[in-house]
């Protein structure tokens, strides 16, 4: 199990800006979360790094890896691209997977439930606003990546001189996976590496 905040304590702060537009300049909340991202991968580098240092320390000793957060798709979402950006996923692909989060939209609001009313009266806004945070944007994703090139050249670019990751496991990754894929898949290893985010 290892513990892998996004964004620690110290710099949520970082935040506020964000959440004074959504309340003095009524942005829509579904605006305001695709700009999280961008804040995500600005403090959360070395997260990312560690969640990609940690599923290949896996994939390598025939270990299964769980990655989660609280939802599920934000920063799951990104860890899980960058994964599969690593080992040469088609674009299309890694978005589909991500928009695929989408599909467990009616027990993520429901698990919501007990806090609507309070966020309904903090913000102002109404149910399907309130929704709207809690899909998958593939925008979000799309924009985000776009950034990371945009600064970085590249994914991997971002992931190690951003985030720390030594420049060899991308390589020990794709490596990995190109032997998964020629072989067919390991038998199933008893232990599972859970790597949770926090907020």
């Amino acid at each position: 199990h290892v513990w892998t905040p996004v964004y620690p304590v110290q710099r949520r702060s970082e935040m506020i800006p964000l959440m004074l537009r959504v309340l003095f300049f009524r942005a829509s909340l579904h605006s305001f979360f695709g700009r999280t991202y961008p804040f995500f991968l600005r403090v959360g580098a070395g997260a990312f790094a560690r969640v990609v240092a940690e599923a290949a320390e896996a994939e390598l000793s025939g270990r299964a890896v769980l990655i989660h957060c609280s939802a599920g798709k934000d920063r799951t979402g990104l860890a899980a691209a960058f994964l599969l950006h690593l080992v040469n996923a088609d674009e299309e692909a890694i978005v589909h997977d991500y928009a695929l989060s989408n599909r467990a939209f009616p027990q993520l609001l429901a698990h919501v439930a007990g806090s609507r009313s309070s966020l309904r009266r903090r913000f102002g806004v109404d149910d399907r606003q309130l929704a709207s945070l809690l899909v998958a944007d593939p925008a979000w994703l799309t924009a985000a990546m776009d950034g990371i090139r945009k600064s970085y050249g590249s994914i991997e670019r971002y992931l190690v001189d951003a985030g720390g990751l030594d420049p060899e496991v991308p390589a020990r990754l794709r490596k990995a996976y190109a032997e998964f894929v020629a072989d067919g898949p390991p038998a199933p290893a008893p232990e599972t590496r859970v790597i949770p985010f926090s907020y």
